[in-house]
């Protein structure tokens, strides 16, 4: 029995809607674009006033299990741009940085470039997780995603603002990698 072009036609834009679905709802999750606000732990310069006033309290709220944290609201046109860092996401490059990746990713398979795929200073991994989510909705098996990181953070500077421009959040977590990745796959 011969298959019927129009069915399988159907069939093949059926699973690129689905597929589609699958990565822009990936994207939303991975930068948490769910719009609520959310809390960050508080940091602050070294021999600030901040220090002097939150550092007694930090020592006694870590001591019971707490974590000085500030409310910080959901701005959808700051995690649409990535210009804010939320703290419970896989990744801050924001939503129109991850569709750069997605059409990067989708024209490297459409073209057949061949190798894999890379990403140096990867955080907690959100830019690799969609990287192998693209790869796995259109059945790419014979790639691999690299992952580059540090785990030390940026590399301090002598700038007075240090603190602020380096906060431990940009730290990366091998197992919050780990992680994310497996629960991904």
């Amino acid at each position: 029995m011969n298959p019927n072009p129009q069915t399988e036609t159907f069939r093949g834009q059926e699973l690129e809607v689905a597929a589609q679905a699958y990565i822009d709802l990936l994207k939303r999750i991975l930068t948490r674009f769910i719009g609520q606000e959310e809390f960050a732990e508080i940091f602050y310069h070294k021999r600030s006033w901040q220090e002097k006033v939150f550092a007694p309290i930090k020592a006694v709220l870590n001591t019971k299990g707490y974590v000085m944290c500030k409310r910080v609201p959901f701005d959808p046109a700051a995690r649409t741009v990535g210009i804010d860092w939320p703290p419970g996401a896989e990744t801050m490059v924001g939503l129109r940085r991850l569709d750069n990746i997605e059409h990067c990713v989708k024209s490297v398979i459409a073209d057949g470039v061949p190798g894999d795929l890379v990403e140096t200073g990867v955080w907690r991994g959100g830019s690799c997780i969609l990287m192998r989510a693209i790869l796995k909705a259109y059945g790419v098996s014979d790639r691999i995603v690299w992952l580059a990181e540090s785990f030390e953070g940026l590399p301090t500077s002598t700038h007075a603002d240090d603190l602020l421009l380096r906060p431990p959040i940009f730290r990366a977590c091998a197992s919050q990698i780990s992680r994310g990745l497996s629960e991904a796959s």
